[in-house]
């Protein structure tokens, strides 16, 4: 009935049940809709009374990617600017050579959507870095974040050692833009690269907060388990300096908020150690962690300590928005089912998950429930998930 009478239904509707419920009504069904959805006029301002063609062309491709595959190319080669990375990057090609020099003349024109530099990120080759190289350089420090973040990325990919240095530069380069305050983070898998590991150590000591904060959080998120050392050097060191006047800590200048001041230093450095990746913050670390902090961190690392000795987790697993697993374990959250595998394995044995969904999803990803209960039984540990609707 939904399917038959998609045309009458409020434009705010129709996207309601492609973007947000899906797994209850999603099916080969839609295809019509979808096609029809994906082939209408772009939509570059993402009105909310416009219908959704980037989540009509991530539908379409989860229901029949041999359907999907020719839009997506032809958004791929001339992106309209509706259509973003996390649906136009799905195809499995490592790299997309036909379409590099247009991408390029884009960017050479300026005033290029942040996609057509992210499509270098995800797909370009090594036949257009000299030319991008030579386009990123002569535009250095005064670059808007998201264009930068995906050259650096790109460069990090294809010239490790030039990325580095240019990561480096823009780390160093604070005039123009504001960038350099979550340049670390916004490189996400290629901080685990050893290089740049290196450097987001080295920037905890950065003089300014909001940049050791954003290093701290890269290494939480994609740290060797070394980078748990470092985080712990840092924070003794700064338990040091500020032991004896912890409620100075409190006090920020005018133009000091949120993580631009020393609180939000000391906050990134307990929240790297307990929530970090590549390792796990058991009691013995959370009562350290009391030891070195100020008294305004007290509550929350009690409320660790209380989850962990009690053994009684929350589990959350969705796929929204873009299929990929977004996961919440105990206090620990990230994407994919990699990450959640690892993370899942550090759980003492005893350790016992409850979870709550819905029917539909439970079928949806049934495969990777089954999974999860496999993981945790081979470490001791028992899943409960429910299904009441």
């Amino acid at each position: 009935m939904l399917v038959a009478n998609s045309a009458t239904l409020p434009i705010e509707k129709r996207n309601e049940l492609i973007e947000y419920r899906w797994a209850e009504v999603g099916g080969p069904e839609w295809l019509p809709v979808l096609k029809q959805i994906v082939d209408g006029p772009a939509n570059p301002n993402r009105a909310t009374n416009h219908p959704n063609r980037e989540y009509a062309l991530l539908r379409l491709w989860q229901v029949a990617p041999e359907e999907a595959r020719p839009p997506m190319l032809q958004e791929i080669a001339k992106p309209r600017g509706d259509i973003g990375i996390g649906v136009l990057g799905l195809l499995p090609e490592r790299t997309l050579p036909q379409f590099e020099a247009g991408w390029l003349e884009t960017i050479r024109r300026s005033g290029a959507a942040d996609v057509s530099f992210q499509l270098f990120d995800r797909y370009g080759s090594e036949n257009t870095l000299p030319a991008l190289e030579s386009i990123y350089e002569a535009h250095r420090g005064d670059w808007a974040c998201f264009p930068q973040a995906a050259m650096l990325r790109y460069f990090l990919r294809l010239n490790p050692d030039y990325g580095v240095k240019e990561l480096t530069a823009a780390l160093a380069l604070r005039k123009t833009t504001g960038c350099f305050r979550s340049q670390l983070s916004e490189l996400h898998d290629y901080a685990r690269m050893p290089q740049v590991e290196k450097l987001a150590i080295q920037q905890l000591d950065d003089p300014a907060p909001s940049v050791a904060s954003d290093a701290a959080q890269a290494l939480q998120r994609n740290g060797s388990p070394a980078a748990e050392n470092a985080l712990w050097a840092r924070l003794e060191k700064f338990h040091r300096q500020w032991k004896d006047n912890p409620e100075e800590l409190l006090r920020r200048l005018p133009d000091m908020t949120g993580l631009g001041s020393e609180n939000g230093r000391e906050w990134s450095l307990v929240q790297g150690i307990l929530l970090g990746q590549a390792w796990f913050a058991d009691a013995a670390t959370v009562r350290r962690l009391k030891e070195l902090t100020s008294p305004v961190r007290q509550s929350e690392l009690d409320s660790a300590l209380q989850t962990l000795e009690s053994g009684e987790f929350i589990l959350n697993m969705i796929w929204w928005p873009e299929d990929e697993l977004d996961y919440t374990l105990g206090w620990y959250s990230g994407k994919g089912m990699a990450n959640f595998e690892e993370k899942l394995a550090q759980f003492p044995p005893g350790s016992h998950f409850r979870m709550v969904t819905t029917k539909a999803m439970l079928e949806a990803h049934k495969a990777e429930f089954a999974e999860a209960e496999r993981v945790a039984s081979e470490s001791g540990q028992i899943i409960e998930v429910s299904a009441p609707r």
